[in-house]
């Protein structure tokens, strides 16, 4: 079979965000085989460093979740880490289950980051607002161990 991947290009995370904004579903809670598919450079308010990890859904580990496998399939989930002191203990959850040194120096830049695969729990919380949005529990990060990585859809 012959593919011209130009015809089919493939959809941006700003796109599928916006396929599941209105009305999405939220997440099923459980735990997920994700793979780090972009690491975006930011700035709080106060001047601190942050980074926007994008996490892509790509398999489950809990047998419940694969007969709702089109609301979480291909989904992409987004978390930011602080490096200010206050953020840093999610952080360091992140960087120690991926297998980077948290004690010492760490020099580490988002490349590095990139393309690693990991599994982690989503819950579901109520916000301030009232409303519950689907989010990474940051202590159960942990390095995806297989030496069968998924089969990536892009």
């Amino acid at each position: 079979m012959r593919i011209n991947w130009e015809d089919h290009p493939k959809e941006t995370q700003k796109e599928n965000q916006k396929r599941f904004k209105k009305g999405a579903p939220l997440l099923p809670p459980g735990q997920y085989v994700c793979q780090i598919r972009g690491v975006y450079i930011n700035k709080t308010v106060k001047g601190d460093e942050y980074w926007t990890i994008s996490f892509r859904l790509d398999e489950t580990l809990d047998d419940d979740l694969w007969k709702c496998r089109d609301v979480w399939k291909n989904r992409w989930v987004n978390k930011n880490f602080y490096f200010s002191e206050k953020g840093m203990k999610f952080t360091r959850y992140l960087l120690e289950a991926l297998g980077f040194p948290t004690e010492g120096i760490l020099d580490i830049n988002p490349q590095q980051l990139e393309g690693l695969w990991l599994t982690m729990k989503i819950r579901n919380d109520k916000e301030a607002d009232g409303k519950i949005h689907s989010r990474p529990d940051p202590t159960s990060y942990r390095k995806y161990e297989s030496e069968i990585k998924p089969k990536t859809p892009f």
